[in-house]
């Protein structure tokens, strides 16, 4: 065979087996959609069902549809109850247990002081009320704590800021006295002052009128040893002493001081203890 007339047969066969080629095609896109011939006309009209190759993968379908069915968000209508809602929160994200916060948060926010357990219990109650999702509650949560901490410091600035400004304002009052002030403070808080007086103090960042008052009273008072430094008439004999520490053990302002190491007077009620127990119990 010449090679022209090869090429010939050879587009021949290929001609040929691209038309069988198509008829295959055709006749699986017929068998695709006989399957349809079986339905009601008003189906087998529809489009869709066309893009199914078999009863088989329609049913597939349908069994994937179905699994999803539960997974679909429906608004509730205007007569829903409570109950119909909370259903559809639920399904939003709230928690059903009204548990917003981990345990692990919860210990966290307690050991450095950021809330309590009972604020953080009404908290979780707030939220639930609120039909909130266990993000949007945390969400909250955290910008609560953010803004209190953030309050808190500029509130600890104030302090310290009102703090100095009052002691600047003593130091400048008294000038050259203000050693001798501040030893006459000392000891009218030693001698007089209790627990929340000392507070008071402080939580008032040395407020002026209440130092001047504190002063006041030790300049009146200042023939007392605890306000002047001076020395007391000494107890010199055992039995006194007995008495007077039995006086001093029953007090309770004075045994604050006492086992108070942070309090104001708490060295000199040592002191003075120490010294009566030297006189009733010395060889």
């Amino acid at each position: 065979m010449s090679e022209n007339n090869q090429n010939t047969q050879d587009l021949r066969d290929a001609i040929i087996e691209g038309n069988k080629s198509d008829i295959t095609s055709i006749e699986s896109t017929k068998e695709t959609g006989k399957w349809l011939e079986g339905l009601p006309d008003d189906l087998r009209g529809v489009k869709s069902l066309s893009k199914f190759n078999d009863l088989t993968s329609l049913a597939k379908s349908y069994i994937e549809l179905e699994k999803n069915l539960d997974k679909r968000i429906i608004m509730p209508g205007d007569e829903a109850s409570d109950e119909d809602w909370g259903k559809l929160f639920i399904k939003l994200g709230m928690p059903e247990d009204k548990k917003y916060i981990t345990d692990e948060k919860k210990a966290e926010l307690l050991k450095n002081n950021l809330t309590d357990g009972e604020t953080l219990s009404l908290y979780e109650e707030l939220f639930h009320k609120g039909n909130l999702t266990k993000r949007q509650g945390e969400k909250i949560l955290n910008q609560i704590i953010e803004n209190a901490q953030n309050a808190n410091e500029e509130l600890i600035k104030a302090q310290k800021a009102s703090r100095e400004a009052n002691m600047a304002k003593f130091y400048e009052v008294y000038k050259d006295q203000t050693s001798e002030k501040l030893n006459i403070l000392k000891g009218v808080m030693s001698k007089y002052g209790s627990a929340e007086l000392v507070d008071l103090v402080e939580e008032t960042n040395y407020a002026p009128v209440l130092i001047d008052l504190l002063l006041k009273l030790g300049e009146g008072i200042r023939s007392d040893s605890l306000v002047s430094g001076k020395s007391e008439p000494t107890i010199s004999d055992k039995e006194t002493a007995v008495k007077e520490i039995k006086r001093l053990e029953s007090d309770k302002e004075f045994m604050l001081k006492y086992a108070g190491k942070s309090h104001v007077g708490h060295k000199q009620a040592v002191s003075e203890l120490n010294d009566l127990y030297e006189i009733a119990y010395k060889k």
